[in-house]
């Protein structure tokens, strides 16, 4: 049976693994809970923050993702652009994870974190569609199409957002 009880039963196991074993992919998911209040519906930034580190420094490619969302957000931690673009790029290089890639082509877009790089910006962008077009499909549609007239109040070549 799922619920609340459940998962704090699942909870308390991957706590024991997280502890006993060192157990990255224990730290992830209890971070990940705790971001998403899971259990209780009360999230825990800082909980998160902590055990996502703690995966991501055990190497855990997708817990250096969400490092990265932490410093971006300020959620559970003090804000760091920088430390956020450094996050992002280890997940877009090692992990080869196409949301990090976007995220850092944003970054890369808007100087934030790192110093502006268009060239680098197509480069990651490039890289994610050809991962997962499938996260560029809502950008494709709101494209105007050759004959439409083009709009210079709004900028639609990269709407994915953080």
């Amino acid at each position: 049976e799922k619920g609340p009880e459940s998962d704090r039963i699942a909870l308390r196991l991957y706590e024991a693994a997280a502890e006993a074993f060192s157990d990255p992919e224990a730290h992830f998911v209890i971070g990940s809970w705790a971001c998403s209040g899971r259990p209780d519906g009360i999230p825990d930034w800082e909980k998160g923050f902590l055990h996502h580190k703690i995966a991501a420094d055990a190497g855990l490619t997708k817990a250096t993702y969400n490092l990265g969302t932490h410093y971006f957000s300020g959620k559970g931690t003090t804000q760091d652009f920088a430390q956020a673009a450094t996050c992002f790029e280890h997940a877009a290089t090692v992990g080869n994870m196409p949301q990090a890639m976007i995220n850092f082509a944003n970054m890369l877009d808007t100087g934030l974190g790192r110093p502006k790089d268009l060239a680098a910006a197509s480069y990651w962008r490039h890289q994610a569609h050809s991962i997962a077009p499938h996260l560029f499909q809502q950008e494709e549609e709101d494209r105007p199409s050759s004959t439409d007239p083009p709009d210079d109040t709004s900028d639609n070549t990269h709407n994915n957002k953080m």
